[in-house]
């Protein structure tokens, strides 16, 4: 390390010292040991996108007996406020009703959140982290640090956006924290200004959301039994948010948001054909049709392109699916032939990539739909089992009845199926 760049910046110099003795493993940070020069480095490191950070977080609305918890990952400029996103959502869910009482309260308290830590938090390098260690020990410790402090004519006013995402989010009550893990003191800057962050988030949040409703509303009232057949449709939701999380609504009240796994995806398909018998490689093949080189069908491809839950269950694909792939693929390269604009010649060039290596992975060498082997049938049923049990597992622990409900009516033999009981209508869209 060159003692004459850190020697009067201790900033830089816990940069250096940290960026030299991280890994690529997980490892805890004890909050009560850490310096502010330390904390100031970690936050700059974490928004160059050289450190990824993880820690739980407790967030309430003071006087509100349910408070929201949730695991943060994120590294970059903008990764903790993406991954905050579905936190927000969920905790303007329960705390709505409260927080527009406060607010339309002449002589109440204005609505308080709190934000409070839970247990260590968690570092580790990104693989951007690990090249920048590479260079430090090549002796370029200036470059980095003008990299992460963003300055110089090269590095000056760049942001590297990062990614961030959240894990566990449920709803607990209040007294029931265990206040040994709970972390008051030396509370980083990081969750100080998530808090921050939070409650105006959720305020604009808010308004955005009365402004909806009532525009909802009106245009309900407007059409005969309009308001009924909204309150008809919400009592049961399952659907994917734009944010790329699964929103449940169960019984009229909110079960929660759940990251985009596969479990999810094969319950939103079975709800979908509801009553029909389907097979596991046909539910695979419409949930979450992937190609061995990694390239993958969004859900809005795969239905457009009729990759249904029909197919036999010793195909992969059925002939429909097949033809309407390959016609998509003939239609997208006529486009590239006389498109102009580079970049949406990228696009298709890429959209064709997927589909054609996903041809790859469900046809025979004569272009036929693959034959699935019988304990590729077996492996595959297994693994859609699995999935769809994790998934309701996870219910379990934020809805109980909603995950019973689950539990009895979807079966997960031979045939997978989801049998509704009268009353339960999803709203899917």
């Amino acid at each position: 390390m060159d003692d004459r760049i850190t020697q009067s910046d201790p900033v830089a110099k816990a940069i250096l010292e940290l960026l030299g003795r991280l890994s690529a493993t997980w490892e805890s940070v004890d909050a009560e040991a850490v310096t502010a020069a330390e904390q100031e480095a970690l936050r700059l490191l974490t928004a160059a996108g050289l450190v990824e950070r993880q820690f739980a977080l407790r967030l309430s609305l003071i006087g509100h007996p349910l408070r929201i918890e949730a695991t943060l990952i994120a590294t970059g400029a903008y990764g903790l406020a993406e991954a905050a996103g579905p936190v927000v959502d969920t905790g303007w869910e329960v705390w709505a009703a409260e927080f527009r009482r406060r607010k339309e309260q002449e002589d109440g308290a204005p609505p308080r959140f709190h934000c409070e830590r839970v247990g260590p938090e968690q570092v580790r390098l990104t693989k951007d982290g690990e090249i920048a260690r590479g260079d430090l020990e090549q002796g370029e410790a200036a470059r980095i640090l003008n990299f992460v402090c963003g300055r110089g004519p090269v590095f000056a006013g760049r942001t590297v956006r990062g990614h961030g995402h959240a894990e566990g989010i449920q709803t607990a009550p209040v007294d029931s924290a265990s206040p040994v893990d709970v972390r008051l003191t030396n509370v980083p800057e990081l969750v100080e200004a998530l808090t921050r962050a939070f409650e105006d988030r959720i305020r604009r949040f808010g308004q955005c959301i009365e402004g909806m409703r009532d525009r909802r509303d009106k245009k309900s009232a407007d059409r005969p039994g309009g308001q009924e057949q909204e309150a008809a449709e919400l009592p049961y939701v399952f659907r994917r948010e734009s944010n790329g999380y699964w929103r449940i609504r169960y019984d009229g009240r909110s079960v929660g948001l759940f990251p985009d796994e596969l479990g999810f995806r094969y319950l939103y398909e079975l709800l979908r054909v509801s009553t029909r018998s389907v097979s596991a490689a046909s539910l695979w093949t419409s949930a979450h049709p992937t190609a061995g080189s990694g390239k993958v069908l969004s859900a809005s491809e795969a239905a457009a392109l009729g990759l249904t839950t029909d197919a036999p269950a010793e195909l992969a694909l059925d002939e429909e699916g097949l033809r309407n792939i390959r016609s998509a693929v003939d239609e997208l390269k006529a486009q590239r032939e006389v498109e102009t604009d580079p970049q949406k010649a990228v696009e298709l060039s890429e959209r064709i990539e997927r589909l054609e290596a996903y041809l790859e992975q469900v046809t025979d060498r004569s272009g036929a739909p693959r034959r699935l082997q019988n304990k590729e049938i077996k492996r595959l049923a297994d693994a859609v089992r699995s999935r769809i049990q994790a998934a309701i597992d996870k219910i379990a622990k934020q809805d109980q009845a909603c995950a019973r409900h689950f539990r009895q009516c979807v079966e997960t033999g031979k045939k997978l199926v989801y049998q509704p009981v009268e009353g339960v209508n999803w709203t899917l869209t």
